[in-house]
């Protein structure tokens, strides 16, 4: 019986769920789940898999991708994580590495999610958990997205701009209406530059007839 202990965090850090944390209880859920199957400790071997600094946006993961070398070469036979988002915060890629798991008979146990992988049920839970995790993700993703563009708008309103550069609506706090005055003439530009564009032939495409 060969267990393997997958362990992963995003940045290299030893408070909350650190490499150390996670490997010590998937090795408490391994005693128990060899208890079980009424398996001595001494008749079981158990490898550690740590990936700390990467993400799981994705499985571009050193250990991941050798133990799924392994899981492939029929070397493991069960896999403890000590959550499902350890293994994979995209649900495409965690239904493949499931998949896989399925394919080679391996069991899949996590530490704080309770599912038993034998049945449709625990099965079908896995997969929302995995839903919710990427739901996460692509939450955090967007607002920091939004986060950004907030600020790139606020520098604009400052005067600021990116990287040194004097945005197209910056303000002149001696003379805010010379300010103004000068956007109105810049949008003006704009419409007549376009205009003549169009009346000398549009903006170098051709629309071909239907």
């Amino acid at each position: 019986m060969t267990i393997a202990i997958y362990s992963r965090k995003s940045k290299f850090t030893g408070k909350g769920e650190s490499i150390a944390n996670q490997i010590e209880l998937c090795k408490q859920e391994a005693r128990q789940y060899l208890s079980k199957k009424s398996i001595t400790e001494a008749d079981a071997k158990i490898l550690l898999y740590e990936d700390e600094g990467f993400s799981g946006k994705n499985t571009a993961r050193p250990e991941f991708q050798r133990m799924m070398a392994a899981i492939r070469a029929k070397e493991i036979d069960c896999v403890i994580c000590y959550k499902l988002d350890r293994i994979s915060r995209n649900v495409g890629d965690f239904a493949r590495t499931y998949e896989d798991f399925e394919k080679n008979k391996v069991d899949f146990l996590c530490v704080n999610e309770k599912y038993d992988t034998t049945t449709p049920a625990g099965r079908a839970m896995m997969g929302m958990v995995s839903v919710f995790a990427q739901l996460e993700r692509e939450t955090t993703a967007e607002r920091i997205r939004d986060n950004k563009q907030n600020e790139t708008a606020n520098a604009v309103v400052r005067g600021t701009g990116n990287a040194g550069e004097r945005p197209f609506l910056q303000q002149s706090p001696s003379n805010p209406v010379k300010s103004y005055r000068n956007v109105l003439y810049s949008l003006r530009a704009g419409i007549e530059l376009n205009h003549h564009r169009l009346e000398a032939g549009g903006f170098g495409f051709a629309v071909k007839a239907a």
